[in-house]
């Protein structure tokens, strides 16, 4: 095979790269069919075209002298003036195919850029359609070139403004649209300022355009074009959102409808993702309009029917998008048919959403979270989400992520209602005692059961001892205890800031229990000290690890499409890397230590549920450092016998362990006193308090600073 290659390239694959018969009776006579057989994701798997245009690639990528023979092919072709326009689209298809080869490789990077402009750019006005298309898909594959000259690079972007704005066929339309993608994306680099301000003179047609070839072609590719644009020109967009979401709003209610009567699979399938795609642009524009609330208020008058087709309908395809849009309405302040919204929600979750709890999570955590007094203020608000958490809990379903993920809202209602839901938490215990008497498989489900329980003994130390002493005496036993047990011996299982955080301040609570609860607590006293050492350890690595984590640079992944395309130099590295593998045992063992360094780091990582934020989270007032310290100094104060007890037994290294934690609360108060100074405007070194001194069992005498 590799002595005919070229050969296979000229006479076989060549051939079928170019533009047929059949190519350009539906280019003219069905364009919108067209479109979507090219940009058919799936016809590329059975395409022979898409397979030749793949061999072409990973022959040119895997075999040296390939490409240099197909290029010389490529280039002596298109230097011949009677070339055919179909057989000039099958050389230009060929080039587009190894553009990721081309740009890793010194001899043709630096020549790209006049390739561009000698063969590529005169086809933007040619006068057939499908080479303009053609060559706004070349300039697509090549978008990564470092272009030399600023001129070329504009010419490059007009040429593609243009065949948007002012090209009248369709296929030319949507590629030009795609090119543009490509122009105006640049992750590494600022956008080009000169390429920023061409597009941004006509951003408002060009944006009308796409917006009208999604009605026409129902094409999802021009979706996505949109949503860069909206983040790009976010200022200039402002101006007009409400007319992009009326339009948004009326092509998708126009697509389901139609996609509701079509009876072939098919064509349903098709409409259904063209719909999908207009959903993420309609809450990109959300979400780039959040912060300005006018504009926000009249985007949420007309994304209402969005939703309301959804939910009436029961379009369960766009359940996920229909959470997305309610969570980035509600992000803000909740408007009252929103609240309203609330209880239709409610409705449809008894009927066909359980299952979709996870995705709901983020809706449900703003209505409690974003006004929590709203979401208190009428009764039944509160009853609609604890009936929701409770059916999650009580169905008995392999489904440990959406049970942890109730589980979690439980807490935060708990925390975020703090001393308002007194009526109801009683209730809510019972709920997670009840899910903890029956089997939980997820490490994860059991700590976030435990820790609504722990967040409920720091919010209302008397009514969660006296509920847990109701169930003691209708069991016959300790509930308080065999809680207790259950939460030392997962001591070690809360993971990332905020469940640690929890698990510290119900600690210190206990602390401060025992003292009235000494009989029956008395034989885990001696636990509670070492307990809080070691979460309040993993809690001051958790904090280094986030503020590393805060200085990192961001990383990105590469194309993977790229991986097997190697430049000059990495050739040369690739070759160095093969003759040292030699030595694998040895490397080996130096990746296994790589790795469990990386996992010891990212045991103190953010967990996902942590992502949800209560009223604790990034608030000095709850120091959890500080309140050990200020626990321990009552005690020591008003419970000498108890604090002999409880810190007794301690080993050395945790009597450090406690220093360290008292010189950290002694730091936080500190720079908590220098930013409410400096806040105030000026700084005063009055007033400084003589560090006091605790004995740990008349064993260790520390002092903290």
């Amino acid at each position: 095979m590799k002595p005919h290659m070229l050969v296979i390239i000229q006479q076989i694959l060549y051939p079928l790269m170019c533009h047929t018969d059949e190519d350009q009776d539906l280019f003219e006579n069905d364009p919108v069919e067209y479109i979507k057989i090219k940009y058919d994701v799936f016809e590329d798997f059975v395409s022979p075209v898409n397979a030749a245009r793949q061999l072409v690639f990973q022959v040119a990528s895997k075999r040296k002298q390939m490409l240099e023979q197909a290029m010389a092919f490529c280039m002596s072709e298109l230097q011949n003036a009677q070339l055919h326009p179909r057989n000039k689209d099958g050389i230009l298809h060929i080039i587009g195919a190894v553009a990721p080869v081309l740009l890793k490789k010194n001899v043709y990077k630096d020549q790209v850029e006049m390739m561009l402009v000698t063969y590529v750019f005169p086809e933007f006005m040619s006068q057939h359609g499908f080479l303009r298309a053609r060559a706004c898909w070349v300039l697509k594959q090549f978008a990564k070139v470092e272009f030399k000259s600023q001129e070329n690079l504009i010419n490059a972007c007009n040429y593609v403004k243009q065949r948007i704005l002012n090209d009248s066929c369709l296929p030319v339309n949507v590629e030009a649209c795609c090119a543009l993608n490509e122009l105006i994306n640049d992750e590494e680099n600022e956008l080009n300022p000169a390429v920023k301000e061409l597009i941004g003179q006509n951003i408002h047609q060009v944006i009308l355009k796409m917006l009208n070839l999604i009605r026409d072609t129902e094409n999802d590719d021009v979706s996505g074009v949109i949503q860069r644009l909206i983040y790009v020109y976010e200022d200039q967009i402002s101006g007009f959102a409400v007319d992009i979401m009326k339009h948004l709003a009326e092509t998708f209610l126009s697509i389901v409808k139609c996609a509701e009567e079509q009876e072939d699979a098919d064509v349903k399938d098709d409409k259904t993702i063209t719909a999908v795609g207009i959903l993420s642009t309609v809450e990109s524009i959300l979400s780039v309009m959040e912060g300005k609330q006018e504009i926000m208020n009249e985007l949420e008058k007309i994304v209402m029917p969005i939703i309301n087709a959804i939910i009436q309908n029961g379009m369960l395809d766009f359940y996920e998008e229909l959470f997305t849009l309610i969570c980035t309405l509600t992000s803000k302040q909740i408007s009252e048919p929103m609240w309203n919204l609330l209880y239709v929600i409610y409705d449809i979750f008894q009927n066909d959403a359980a299952d979709y709890f996870t995705e709901l999570m983020p809706v449900l955590h703003n209505y409690v979270q974003v006004d929590t007094k709203s979401f208190l203020a009428d009764p039944k608000r509160l009853e609609c989400v604890l009936k929701m958490i409770k059916q999650v809990l009580d169905a008995q379903i392999d489904d440990d992520e959406s049970e942890s993920h109730a589980a979690k809202l439980l807490e935060i209602i708990v925390l975020q209602c703090h001393g308002q839901i007194d009526n109801v938490l009683p209730s809510i215990v019972q709920l997670v005692f009840e899910r903890l008497s029956k089997e939980v498989e997820s490490t994860e489900l059991r700590t976030m059961l435990l820790q609504v329980v722990i967040a409920a003994l720091w919010c209302n130390t008397d009514l969660l001892v006296q509920t847990l002493d109701n169930f003691s005496m209708s069991h016959g036993r300790s509930i308080m205890l065999d809680f207790i047990n259950k939460w030392f011996g997962d001591i070690d299982c809360f993971f990332g800031i905020h469940d640690r955080k929890v698990c510290a301040l119900g600690l210190n609570t206990l602390l401060q229990l025992a003292v009235n609860r000494r009989a029956e607590l008395d034989q885990v006293s001696t636990k509670l000290l070492p307990s809080l050492c070691t979460v309040l350890e993993d809690l001051s690595k958790a904090y280094e690890n986030r503020a590393r984590e805060d200085s990192d640079d961001e990383y990105e992944e590469a194309d993977a499409d790229l991986d097997e395309v190697y430049s000059d130099e990495e050739e040369e590295n690739e070759k160095k890397n093969r003759a040292m593998q030699d030595n694998g045992k040895e490397a080996d063992e130096d990746d296994d230590s790589d790795l469990d360094d990386f996992d010891d780091d990212d045991e103190f990582d953010r967990t996902l549920l942590e992502n949800y934020s209560t009223c604790i989270d990034n608030n000095d007032e709850v120091d959890e450092f500080v309140i050990f310290k200020e626990t321990l100094q009552v005690l020591q104060t008003t419970q000498p016998q108890f604090y002999e007890q409880i810190t007794g037994s301690l080993t050395p290294e945790q009597c450090k362990q406690i220093q360290e934690f008292i010189t950290t609360a002694n730091k936080r108060q500190a720079d908590k006193e220098s930013r409410r100074l400096l806040a105030a405007g000026g700084y005063s070194f009055n007033n400084l308090q003589v560090p006091s001194q605790f004995n740990f069992g008349a064993q260790n005498v520390f002092s903290h600073q």
